[in-house]
C-alpha cells in the first residue's frame, strides 16, 4: 500500500508540474475548443431549416377585387423556417429576385436584382422562428391587361422589360439570404394566361 500511495502522489505531482509548465498552451486550446464550438460547430448543427415552396392553393394565390372593382390575382411564394431539434431561428431573413427569363431559359433585360417583399411586412428584412412561415408577393395580373406585373414595390421594373411580359410562361430565380445560414436559391415557372383568372404556377 505503502508503495502504491508513493507511486500515486508521484503521478500527482508530475501531472501538476505538467499543468504549472503547460498552463498557457491548456488556455490556448482550451479558448481555441470553445471559439469553435460557439462560432461554427454548434451554428453548423443548431442552424435554420430554410425551404421554399410555391402552390396552387388558396394560401399562395390570391384573387382580389370585388365586382365594382379592377380584380387583381396574386401569386404568392411561401417561405418556412422547419422546425425541428436542430432548427433555430432565421436572423435578418431576406428573399431577392434574381433574374427573369423566358420560355427559352433566356435572361429577360432590362433587369436589375431587388428584394421581394413580405405580405403584410414593411421592411424586406425579417427573422423567422423555427417552424413560422410566411407569403413573399412574386407576381400578379391586373383587371383585363395582359401584362405580368412583379411586385417591385419600391423597385419597380423598367417598363421596357413590363411591356415584354405578355401571356406566356416565365422562370423566377429567387434567392434567400439571412445572417445565420447559407443562401438558398430557387427557380419557379409562372404561366399568365389569355384570360383573367388563369395565372398560375407550373410545377
Amino acid at each position: 500500500m505503502g508503495f502504491i500511495t508513493i507511486l500515486i502522489k508521484g503521478s500527482l505531482i508530475a501531472i501538476w508540474d505538467f499543468l504549472k509548465n503547460h498552463i498557457s498552451i491548456i488556455i490556448a486550446i482550451v479558448a481555441l475548443v470553445f471559439t469553435a464550438l460557439k462560432d461554427f460547430i454548434i451554428p453548423y448543427i443548431l442552424k435554420p431549416r430554410i425551404s421554399m415552396e410555391a402552390k396552387n392553393d388558396e394560401e399562395c394565390i390570391e384573387d382580389c377585387g370585388e365586382e365594382s372593382q379592377i380584380k387583381s390575382r396574386w401569386l404568392r411564394l411561401k417561405l418556412i423556417n422547419k422546425s425541428g431539434f436542430f432548427s433555430n431561428k432565421a436572423k435578418n431573413c431576406y428573399v431577392k429576385l434574381l433574374g427573369i427569363y423566358n420560355s427559352n431559359h433566356e435572361k429577360m433585360h432590362p433587369f436589375s436584382q431587388f428584394p421581394l417583399p413580405w405580405v403584410c411586412y414593411n421592411n424586406y428584412k425579417n427573422d423567422l422562428s423555427k417552424g413560422e412561415t410566411h407569403l413573399i408577393d412574386l407576381v400578379y395580373e391586373y383587371g383585363t391587361k395582359r401584362r405580368l406585373y412583379v411586385n417591385g414595390k419600391d423597385y419597380p421594373i423598367p417598363v421596357k422589360l413590363l411591356n415584354k411580359l405578355i401571356p406566356g410562361k416565365y422562370i423566377f430565380k429567387v434567392g434567400v439570404y439571412g445572417d445565420n445560414f447559407n443562401p438558398k436559391f430557387y427557380d419557379f415557372t409562372v404561366e399568365l394566361g389569355n384570360q383573367f383568372g388563369e395565372l398560375k404556377f407550373i410545377n
